[in-house]
């Protein structure tokens, strides 16, 4: 499933309740992502001027690139999570022990504050 949004627009996409093989969210015109409850293989986001937050969300692999914002982690569980930012923030945390997952996390212009859940 992918999703492409050109303008500043609020888009409101509500999902079934069920495991998604992809998910990918491209907005270069500026927006926010939000993603609570969401089971899916793969999660990318990739934004300008915005934010994305993963709430409870469940994945192998979470990617997300932002320029002028934040990713923000409220207790998902993945074994990945690959996130770039520039301008911005990485922040929030991450359910699960140190040895069940890879953390990447790139910023330029910004910081990083994980925490680790491990309930």
């Amino acid at each position: 499933m992918q999703f492409e949004v050109d303008s500043a627009y609020d888009l409101e996409i509500v999902l079934p309740q069920r495991q998604y093989k992809s998910i990918v969210v491209e907005n270069p015109s500026g927006g926010n992502v939000e993603m609570d409850s969401i089971t899916a293989k793969e999660i990318c986001t990739e934004l300008k001027n915005g934010s994305s937050v993963f709430s409870k969300t469940q994945s192998d692999r979470i990617k997300s690139e932002i320029e002028n914002g934040s990713v923000v982690f409220e207790h998902p569980t993945s074994s990945q999570y690959d996130c770039t930012v520039k301008n911005g923030e990485i922040k929030g945390d991450v359910v699960g022990r140190y040895e069940d997952y890879t953390v990447k996390a790139r910023v330029k212009n910004g910081s990083c504050m994980l925490r680790i859940n491990t309930q």
